[in-house]
């Protein structure tokens, strides 16, 4: 066991944050990546543990500089290192490798450990450094590459994967059970998700359910990267549906937000007839107007296919910070998600049908109460399993942390 008085913690990704975003000048897209990062390490700080955020950021928008100086920030008390990035992806890439390798030699300690979220190449040279140095290094994996991609990215994300598999702690962080058994591990700690309590995103949860229980409009959030896989192509059938077939009397408002091809939800948008429909799009939206969205919404939908190979691959851990803001899932039944929520919880969809869906939207859409239940439910068990504290303390113990 490792004393924590003289332990850091390093969290690695490539990640943008709010504050960063304030640094750069630039608006950014800050994703579900960086809130499990900030909640983990919120975690073990109250768990004692000196943890400390690492990225090296993306510039995604279009006026961002050519280059960001390495920066070291405050995010939400703790402190956050931004290594030296660039707008182009090769100099990002090569210069990034070249940070990281720089950091491991001139800023690690022996008794450091580092997080690893995800696998990438920018990491492969810090990797060797650590592993040549002694330093204790784990695999946060929170994707495992679909095998049957023979695309040249497949490719290179297998072997990256793999060389982060092999550099990195036999022992490993996983998304989920069903990720683990995937990869035959034996000795893992499975992180599905937590949530963090942030300055500013608490609901007026009082006041929305209290205007939804009287009549009110239902607000459903859909979000994160949309794609077939994540259900885009169901939702928009199911949204052609309601349009052409909802008679009920409260009006459904949607909320779509994140990055995909979110671009034919808007042509959809404009297209709509059905006038107690309304869809709302939000691209990239920034983090301050995501939380206000979540925050009006009542109901989220986690929309993942059961035959698309990432819901056995990976977890939607997004649900778990719809769940901790109070809000009622409307969800697939993949990955972990029965071992997370059962049928109080959360209204699961018995098939993966565009009829199937709009049917539960305009039947919980008649039923104020059941979601309001729902809601209830699926917060009290998120948490009971996912606050920070009961994460931090888990895979402080994991970690082998002493103090």
């Amino acid at each position: 066991m490792i004393p924590c008085r003289q332990v850091i913690v390093y969290y690695l990704g490539m990640v943008n944050s709010p504050a960063y975003c304030q640094h750069s000048g630039v608006s950014l897209y800050v994703g579900a990546a960086f809130k499990k990062m900030a909640g983990v390490i919120m975690g073990l700080k109250h768990s004692r543990v000196n943890a400390q955020l690492l990225s090296l950021p993306f510039l995604d928008n279009a006026n961002s500089p050519f280059m960001v100086e390495q920066c070291v920030l405050s995010e939400d008390g703790f402190k956050a290192i931004y290594f030296t990035t660039f707008r182009n992806r090769i100099c990002r890439k090569f210069f990034g490798s070249l940070s990281l390798a720089w950091f491991s030699l001139t800023s690690l300690s022996q008794d450091d450990i580092v997080l690893v979220y995800n696998h990438a190449p920018e990491y492969f040279l810090f990797l060797c450094l650590l592993r040549f140095r002694g330093i204790s290094a784990y695999h946060d994996i929170e994707d495992v590459p679909i095998s049957s991609d023979n695309t040249i990215e497949g490719f290179v994300e297998r072997l990256f994967f793999r060389l982060t598999f092999l550099l990195t702690c036999k022992r490993k962080i996983v998304v989920s059970r069903q990720a683990a058994n995937l990869l035959k591990l034996r000795n893992y700690l499975v992180i599905n998700g937590v949530f963090t309590n942030r300055p500013g995103c608490i609901d007026d949860a009082g006041s929305k359910w209290t205007n939804l229980l009287s009549g009110g409009r239902l607000c459903i959030h859909y979000g994160g990267t949309l794609c077939a896989e994540t259900g885009l192509d169901l939702f928009i059938k199911a949204l052609n549906i309601l349009d052409e077939s909802y008679t009920g009397s409260r009006p459904i408002a949607f909320f779509v937000s994140g990055i995909g091809n979110i671009g034919r939800v808007s042509d959809l948008a404009n297209c709509l007839i059905n006038h107690r429909i309304k869809v709302s799009v939000s691209p990239k939206a920034p983090l301050a107007q995501y939380e206000n969205i979540v925050s009006l919404c009542h109901v989220s939908l986690s929309l993942r296919s059961p035959n698309a190979p990432i819901s056995s691959t990976t977890f939607p851990s997004k649900v778990i910070e719809a769940s901790s803001r109070g809000l009622a899932l409307i969800t697939t039944d993949v990955s972990d998600m029965r071992q997370v929520y059962d049928d109080r919880s959360a209204f699961y969809l018995s098939s993966f049908d565009p009829h199937e869906l709009s049917n539960l939207i305009s039947l919980v859409a008649s039923d104020s109460e059941s979601i309001y239940a729902t809601s209830c439910a699926g917060r009290d068990q998120v948490n009971k399993r996912f606050s920070p504290e009961v994460v931090g303390k888990s895979l402080k113990s994991f970690l082998r942390i002493s103090c």
